[in-house]
């Protein structure tokens, strides 16, 4: 059985670290995005069985990880 895929998004680096690596230790493959659109792109890309985000975000943050 494969692990669940999580997109976390945030523009806040310690959320998505904080929130990653337990999601992490907890068997789930993680994809972080710091924006919306590099999101977007990204659940374009792939498949995820769940996709954790904000309700608001900062405008201009634009990179991935």
């Amino acid at each position: 059985m494969r692990n669940k895929a999580v997109q976390l998004v945030d523009d806040e680096e310690p959320v998505l670290k904080f929130l990653g690596n337990y999601l992490e230790r907890n068997n789930f493959y993680v994809k972080t995005a710091k924006s919306g659109e590099a999101a977007l792109a990204e659940f374009r890309t792939g498949f995820f069985d769940l996709v954790i985000t904000p309700t608001f975000m900062k405008t201009g943050a634009n990179s991935t990880s």
